[in-house]
């Protein structure tokens, strides 16, 4: 009876699959639009598969065995984050400083910057972080603001490995008015737009309160009349 009772347990529905019922595999452009983060974050989490002694495993089916292999392959593949104190530590970190943030809209707001070599799991803290975040907001405010529109706590905006404060500044715009102009060509010409006026007009405290092609350009001569 214990036999039997494990192969009903182990032995999914036919014609299933993990992959297939949680759909299509989340990478970075899908977490960079809405309906991939919101996927992320309302997802629930994966079931374990139940552990299995040798002689469960023997009496399993014919496609049971295949099946449960599969589960345990996308549940080893997508452990974590595990909450080890240095991430816990983390995530208070930046809690107090997301927190911090509910000041009036005139006062200036802190930001933080995680950094360390890579492949320590700088990202994946800061998802586990932002998901978390995502969730008791929506849990506390609710999914629509007051006119209605929809709550949208986090946007996650891809970067480059060597982001300057103007390519932060130009992937943060390009999302911004690419969700307001809604075409891409529209989008461009807005970015453009406010890149030269970043580049050309603006003036920047860094190199003298002058704009930054002027400083450019002054530093441009400099080396050629030094050499």
């Amino acid at each position: 009876m214990g036999t039997e009772k494990a192969a009903a347990t182990t032995e999914p529905a036919r014609g299933t699959n993990p992959s297939k019922r949680s759909g299509p595999r989340l990478d970075n452009l899908t977490l960079a639009r809405k309906e991939g983060w919101r996927r992320f974050v309302e997802t629930p989490p994966r079931v374990q598969p139940e552990r299995l002694s040798f002689r469960q495993l023997r009496a399993l089916g014919d496609e049971a065995p295949a099946d449960y292999d599969r589960r345990r392959r996308y549940w080893h593949a997508n452990l974590g984050p595990i909450k080890t104190p240095q991430l816990a530590h983390l995530h208070q970190q930046l809690l107090e400083v997301v927190d911090s943030n509910v000041q009036d809209g005139e006062k200036a707001k802190g930001a933080a910057a995680v950094d360390a070599f890579p492949g320590l799991g700088k990202t994946t803290a800061v998802l586990a972080f932002a998901k978390e975040y995502h969730q008791r907001e929506i849990a506390e405010e609710g999914s629509l603001t007051d006119d209605g529109n929809e709550r949208w706590p986090v946007c996650r905006v891809g970067l480059t490995g060597n982001t300057t404060m103007l390519d932060f500044n130009r992937a943060m715009l390009w999302r911004q008015r690419l969700a307001v102009a809604g075409t891409a060509a529209t989008c461009r010409r807005e970015v453009f737009g406010w890149a030269n006026r970043y580049n050309t007009r603006r003036r920047h405290s860094y190199c003298g309160q002058q704009a930054a092609i002027i400083y450019e350009q002054q530093h441009a001569a400099t080396l050629r009349l030094a050499g």
